[in-house]
């Protein structure tokens, strides 16, 4: 209430709709239909601030008509007219046999933050590409991801487009040869 004192209201139907200003947004109430655009006076049932500044600035001194009325008197007696047995002790209930268990159900902790995104959308007609090991040789992992181990009496297979792997399938005719020079003066 002591909120409501300093807002603004403006009528806008006198005696039905008005604008109220609470300094932080204009709302508007209709009193002949019970409801605020604050939408507080629908869920509690009870009257908003918005309310009781317009009852403030009409003269409303009684507000308790504007509650919804499942908070009057009638509405409580009629909750206890019919006969309420009490249920006794929790260890005198029956309990039927074949009620099945529930189990709560199995909940993982999600990581924080936003998931990383490891697809990529492919292009049209684009294929995709097997990685190949720089280390072994192999197809489906890279360097980083390498667990083989490499043997020094194991031949070794280079990758695509080394310089030694040229040199190693080169011919015969063609190796380099190199004739020995002596030092010794002639």
């Amino acid at each position: 209430m002591q909120k409501s004192l300093n807002w603004v209201v403006v009528g806008i139907d006198v005696g039905r709709v008005y604008e109220v200003d609470d300094r932080r947004r204009i709302q508007t109430v209709e009193l002949c239909n019970g409801t605020c655009t604050c939408r507080k006076w629908q869920v509690s049932g009870l009257p908003c601030g918005h309310v009781l500044a317009i009852c403030k600035v009409i003269g409303l001194t009684d507000c308790h008509r504007l509650a919804k009325g499942w908070f009057m008197r009638i509405a409580l007696k009629g909750t206890y007219q019919e006969l309420v047995y009490p249920v006794g002790e929790v260890s005198s209930w029956q309990i039927p046999n074949y009620l099945p268990v529930v189990k709560p159900p199995h909940m993982d902790k999600q990581p924080s933050g936003r998931p990383k995104s490891t697809k990529r959308i492919r292009s049209q007609g684009e294929e995709p590409v097997t990685v190949r090991c720089g280390r072994c040789g192999a197809r489906g992992h890279n360097r980083q991801g390498c667990r083989e181990t490499i043997s020094y009496t194991k031949e070794r297979t280079y990758p695509r487009g080394s310089s030694q792997q040229a040199d190693d399938y080169l011919p015969q005719s063609m190796s380099w040869s190199f004739d020995t020079v002596s030092l010794d003066d002639p």
